[in-house]
């Protein structure tokens, strides 16, 4: 084996400490393009070049040959905000302060990747197919362009934080257009591609046979093709999961909740510019059979998914044994580019391995604090090197990960000394997602009759999630009912809240069912115990804000909205609340200051340009009017009647033409509201143009329009 490119033999020894890096107007043109590209929810094992002989992804297959291939790739969180936001820091979620996804964005202070290229000089582009990594978030620092197009009005609807998401051709297409722009410079680039396809639903494309999962993995590979064919061969490639999918390992059908090695371990392949050539194909490891216990629950499970224990046997031009993390993303791109940074790294550098070096054994770290966030049970903390794994849950236990890869057996030791340090690290700060509760949301709480000082740590003797996932699945399989069987769902989300008064997630869904049911009162009681558990829990704040507005209580959602758009300003939702509701009073010097600062925070929302453009009518202001609904209709506003306000702000300022196109296209769009279509008329009519009004008149009596107005104007114009 040896590696391609004559420089990495000088990178390999770069320590990144020695000297600063060039100014960008310095950095060579050959300095090499950086291309991430992350699959979400992918497991290792259902990829060909780690041993799935199931697996149909030949183009990732193809790359693995020309790359290094890490056996035991470890996520940090096996939840896709918290893990991204490892990978492009370099740092543990401790450090970073996310632990969850949903509600909680990266902090300003937290050093990003993009940011420390885009200073020396890169184009930077990312695409991210997936709500849960919207620039709202915080990842988008350092971008040029990040597409994270989701409308709004899907955000809206959807069910749980994360399921709006778009397919992998789609983002590919935005990236390759991008990549391929021909207005660009010579400036290298670092491009992001975000995959989601492979969480779930499993809905593989209509051309596969077989196991959903594998088909959805397969549709990413497909996807990737026109992208990984289009990369220069001196790009620097990075191909990462964020995290696995337990599929049933440890009685969970997803992830994030039990730790195991399906959903910490993650496929990380690099490649270096120009490639590497060999052909490593380390001995096969024959993983034993899945404990008997792990078994699919019936009314969750998916049909066709294979869950046969499938060979660990990677193939590439190099294969690494030795477990690796995340976190060492960062600094080993940093390293391979010679470019120094500031930044103390949890990660380490792994530019040496690739240019054929050994790895030194280090440990790796791994934690979910969902179970306590959603359940009321134990977090989980994992520490490994590459001969002991320490688990830190209910209890503390060792396991040998290689000889007991489903973590069955605990050893009759201690925990070792580096593992047990690493615990002690790592394992803190995570009572609370996200770091300490900010004061916003405080005053948010305390709006609601709690003190802060509610949510409290939890307690020692917190049980598992290994030994209460059949309680979760329970609540999943009443929330898949709650269309189907509202009576027996409701039933079991009260029952599960009084045997189990900590699940979040059961009070959630409690909430939602009684609010369906017109019990209020019962609702807000529900989304108050949601709350005083996870105070960063957007979705429950987002329904108790409803529930205010319709049962009469909006000056507390109108305060509740206020200060979680101050905690979250780049969250979308809060603003829209303080608008609708300050437009519900009939205020709209107050709704232009509010959609004015809430466009400012998100950009262009098209709701808030629609209200914006509303108001600005309301006020005496047609060429503000129009300006901010034309702009609203370019943002893809899903208002029924904004080209109706468009027309009428045209209307007052004596623009005949374009007031009557305006209605037209607002009357072809809804055809059952005369309002355009006469209003359209009757201007005609008024500016003596009978040729051009009659049609208009007739259409609003065939649609059966009975307005004494449509009679005079017919008669004006000798109809």
């Amino acid at each position: 084996m040896r590696i391609i490119v004559p420089l990495l033999a000088l990178v390999a020894a770069c320590t990144g400490s020695s000297t600063t890096a060039p100014p960008p107007q310095e950095l060579p043109v050959d300095h090499p393009d950086v291309v991430i590209i992350t699959l979400d929810t992918t497991r290792a094992d259902r990829l060909g070049f780690y041993g799935d002989p199931l697996a149909r992804t030949p183009h990732l297959d193809a790359l693995a040959e020309q790359s290094v291939v890490f056996r035991e790739a470890t996520t940090p969180v096996p939840l896709t905000l918290p893990a991204h936001t490892s990978l492009f820091s370099g740092w543990y979620p401790a450090r970073h302060g996310l632990r969850d996804n949903g509600g909680f964005s990266v902090d300003a202070k937290v050093p990003l990747l993009a940011e420390r290229l885009k200073a020396e000089g890169y184009e930077t582009g990312a695409f991210v197919a997936a709500y849960v990594l919207d620039s709202a978030w915080g990842l988008d620092r350092g971008f040029d362009r990040y597409f994270d197009d989701f409308h709004p009005e899907d955000v809206r609807r959807a069910s749980r934080f994360g399921a709006v998401e778009r397919p992998a051709r789609e983002g590919v297409r935005e990236a390759l257009a991008w990549w391929e722009d021909p207005a660009r410079g010579e400036a290298p680039r670092l491009m992001w591609v975000h995959l989601f396809d492979a969480h779930t639903p499993y809905e593989p494309p209509a051309d596969w046979k077989g196991d959903p999962y594998r088909g959805e993995i397969f549709e990413m590979d497909r996807a990737l093709r026109p992208l990984l064919q289009s990369l220069p061969e001196d790009a620097l490639v990075v191909i990462a999961g964020d995290h696995g999918e337990n599929l049933w390992d440890g009685g969970e059908l997803e992830h994030g909740i039990v730790l195991t090695r399906s959903t910490t371990r993650v496929p990380l392949l690099i490649r270096p510019p120009g490639g590497v050539e060999g052909k490593d194909a380390p001995t096969p490891r024959t993983l034993p059979e899945r404990p008997g216990d792990w078994t699919p629950v019936d009314g969750l499970s998916v049909e066709g998914l294979d869950l046969a224990v499938v060979p660990d046997a990677p193939v590439a031009a190099r294969v690494v044994q030795t477990p690796v993390s995340l976190v060492d993303v960062v600094p080993t791109v940093l390293d391979l580019l010679d470019l120094t940074s500031d930044t103390t790294f949890d990660g380490r550098s792994l530019a040496p391995v690739l240019a054929g070096e050994e790895l030194a054994d280090k440990p790796v770290y791994s934690e979910t604090v969902a179970p306590w966030t959603h359940y009321g049970w134990s977090p989980q903390h994992v520490a490994r090197d590459g001969s002991r794994l320490a688990l830190r849950d209910a209890g503390d236990a060792v396991y040998d990960p290689i000889a007991d890869p489903w973590w069955q057996t605990p050893l009759d030791e201690p925990v070792p000394d580096p593992l047990a340090a690493m615990l002690k690290a790592e394992s803190v700060g995570w009572e609370h997602p996200g770091g300490s509760i900010d004061p916003a949301t405080a005053k948010a709480l305390d709006v609601l009759g709690y003190a802060t000082a509610k949510v409290e740590a939890p307690t020692e003797d917190r049980p598992s999630a290994r030994t209460r996932i059949d309680r979760m699945n329970r609540l999943l399989l009443a929330q898949g009912r709650m269309a189907s069987d509202p009576e027996g769902a409701l039933a079991e989300f009260e029952a599960l809240t009084k045997s189990d008064p900590d699940l979040v997630d059961a009070w959630f869904s409690l909430g939602t069912m009684r609010w369906g049911k017109g019990d209020g009162e019962g609702a807000v009681a529900a989304l108050k115990q949601v709350v005083e558990r996870a105070p960063d829990h957007p979705l429950a704040w987002n329904n108790l804000i409803v529930v205010f507005r319709e049962t009469g209580r909006a000056d507390e959602a109108l305060q509740t909205a206020r200060d979680l758009a101050a905690s979250h300003p780049k969250d979308t939702r809060w603003h829209r609340h303080i608008v609708d509701l300050l437009g519900r009073r009939e205020a709209p010097l107050e709704v232009i200051a509010a959609s004015e600062a809430g466009i400012e925070q998100v950009g262009e929302d098209p709701f808030l340009l629609y209200m914006l453009g509303l108001a600005r009518l309301q006020t005496g202001d047609p060429p503000g009017a129009i300006e901010a609904l034309e702009r609203s209709k370019a943002a893809g506003t899903e208002a029924p009647d904004v080209s109706l306000w468009i027309g009428q702000a045209h209307s007052k300022l004596g623009h005949i033409d374009e007031a009557v196109a305006a209605w037209k296209a607002q009357s072809n769009r809804t055809p059952n509201d005369p309002r355009a279509l006469v209003a359209a008329a009757l201007l005609l009519v008024e500016h003596e143009r009978c040729p051009e009004a009659l049609p208009l008149l007739m259409t609003a009596t065939q649609r059966g329009v009975r307005d004494q107005r449509i009679k005079a104007a017919f008669e004006a114009c000798g109809g």
